[in-house]
């Protein structure tokens, strides 16, 4: 219809050129005036195209995400009213590289709703075995035990019940905000909130970006931090931090732990770390030394 109407005023404007009732210039004006226009017109049309496609394809990342995590063999999910879940007898086997067969043994292992729990241990001695063990990521011969009652083998959590924050995970070539809030409905402030409580703030400019043409800028702990911005915007119950502050400077790492020990105030949190300041953040702490976990006694 725009082209249409642009034709019609062309030819119109010719035969007024003709007769002497138009001035050539004005003519000349009017076809500037309507490329300039139309530029704005396709571009508005390709931006908006551009905002649906990365909606959709944040969407997919979240249901895909979901899809994986519900792993078909272990179909059985653990209430979300549980009060104290534990792990009992458990034993994990698995090849490690060149260093062949590994087991790592949890005796055991329990933590009650609400609370904080640190485990640490020297790097590759296997802490984060436990997060990946009761995400129902990793088989395991022992219990798993919900308030008193032995669960069946193949009974895992919920994966709307909690999250997984690593330092490995890589983000999509969507905006910004999209790789933040994975198709979730989330308001504006509420990212603001937590990029500033995150001590990045700055990266509001950079929401409706795609990532791919900010991420050269990025230094490792920002990217840690947008890592832990994501993990936090899915306000889950549970938290499962997997060494969270890895190349995030000392200065603002204090800030982030305070942010997240405010943020989880009411939520179950496990804390695996080889850094003894990060443990101010947590309730108990469980040790992982020579592939076997014992709980630390705090005096």
């Amino acid at each position: 219809m725009f082209e249409l109407i642009h034709t019609v005023t062309l030819f119109y404007g010719i035969y007024l050129v003709i007769e002497g009732k138009l001035d050539l210039g004005i003519i000349l004006l009017i076809q500037w005036a309507y490329s300039q226009l139309w530029s704005v017109v396709v571009y508005i049309i390709e931006y908006r195209v551009a905002l649906l496609q990365q909606h959709e394809n944040a969407t997919l990342a979240r249901e895909t995400f979901g899809t994986l995590l519900q792993i078909a063999e272990k179909p059985n999910v653990y209430s979300a009213e549980w009060e104290k879940l534990e792990v009992r007898s458990a034993k994990v086997v698995f090849e490690k590289g060149d260093k062949g067969r590994v087991t790592i043994s949890l005796p055991h292992f329990e933590i009650h709703k609400g609370e904080k729990v640190g485990l640490i241990g020297e790097s590759g001695s296997g802490k984060s075995t436990l997060l990946y063990l009761l995400a129902g990521l990793m088989d395991f011969d022992g219990e798993l035990v919900i308030d008193n009652i032995v669960t069946d083998e193949d009974t895992v959590i919920d994966p709307s019940q909690y999250t997984l924050v690593d330092n490995i995970s890589n983000f999509f070539n969507i905006s910004l905000r999209d790789n933040l809030t994975l198709g979730q409905d989330i308001e504006s402030s509420e990212i603001e909130k937590v990029l500033k409580g995150l001590t990045i703030d700055t990266f509001e400019k950079d929401l409706e970006k795609k990532y791919g043409e900010s991420a050269a800028t990025y230094s490792a702990g920002q990217i840690q931090r947008l890592r832990i911005a994501q993990g936090i915007l899915r306000n889950t119950p549970i938290y499962f931090f997997d060494e969270p502050f890895n190349g995030i400077d000392d200065a603002n790492k204090r800030k982030i732990m305070e942010f997240i020990h405010d943020f989880t105030k009411d939520k179950t949190m496990i804390l695996v770390t080889h850094n003894q300041e990060e443990l101010e953040m947590v309730d108990r702490i469980y040790e992982m030394k020579d592939r076997v976990l014992t709980e630390r006694v705090l005096d």
